[in-house]
């Protein structure tokens, strides 16, 4: 495997778990303290402020340096969390497509897609400022 495939998929994990625990803290603690209405879209802004402090801390470890490189980057982060998400939540845990599709839907207070292109976004932001391309 690439050794920067293989970072990039690292990185990634390190996204899955910090995703797991920011869901576990707005399950336990906000969504008691302050009501779903509130803990979902709270919950997806940190999520995306999180994926980019954890990009722009990691973007040299990447060890790329050209522009298109880092979009390549971001699509491939989207792409393994779009399937993570379909496989776990359909394929997995049996959740109906509807269920799985819900993350989608912004009118909910679910800001996944704001995750997403966050995610997306990140490595080019990321490496602007760190000033590698």
């Amino acid at each position: 495997m690439n050794s920067t495939l293989f970072r990039v998929v690292g990185i990634w994990i390190l996204f899955v778990v910090v995703a797991i625990l920011n869901a576990v803290i707005r399950e336990q603690i906000l969504t008691p303290m302050i009501g779903q209405g509130l803990a979902l879209p709270f919950s997806g802004v940190l999520l995306s402020i999180l994926i980019f402090l954890i990009t722009l801390g990691v973007v040299l470890f990447l060890n790329i340096y050209y522009s298109l490189g880092f979009w390549l980057v971001g699509i491939v982060w989207v792409l393994l969390i779009l399937i993570f998400e379909f496989v776990l939540g359909h394929c997995i845990i049996g959740n109906s497509w509807d269920s799985v599709l819900a993350i989608f839907n912004i009118t909910e207070g679910n800001f996944f897609i704001l995750v997403l292109l966050i995610t997306a976004f990140s490595p080019y932001i990321a490496a602007k400022i760190r000033a590698l391309i």
